[in-house]
């Protein structure tokens, strides 16, 4: 299987949440980007909603 390429995305955060995102990256160490992946992982895991594609695991080690 051909690994999936990310895609650039756009939206808008309040200036709280935008805050919360970056405080949460630095505290994991993570880039924005990725603390975002994690974060709706988590979620998705919570909640039964199946992700497709390559798996970024919560301890920061890609899996492939």
């Amino acid at each position: 299987m051909t690994p999936q390429k990310s895609k650039p995305t756009s939206f808008r955060l309040s200036q709280e949440m935008l805050t919360a995102l970056r405080e949460a990256a630095e505290k994991e160490h993570r880039s924005q980007a990725n603390m975002l992946e994690v974060m709706v992982r988590a979620y998705c895991a919570q909640h039964g909603v199946e992700v497709m594609g390559r798996q970024t695991a919560l301890d920061g080690k890609d899996e492939k």
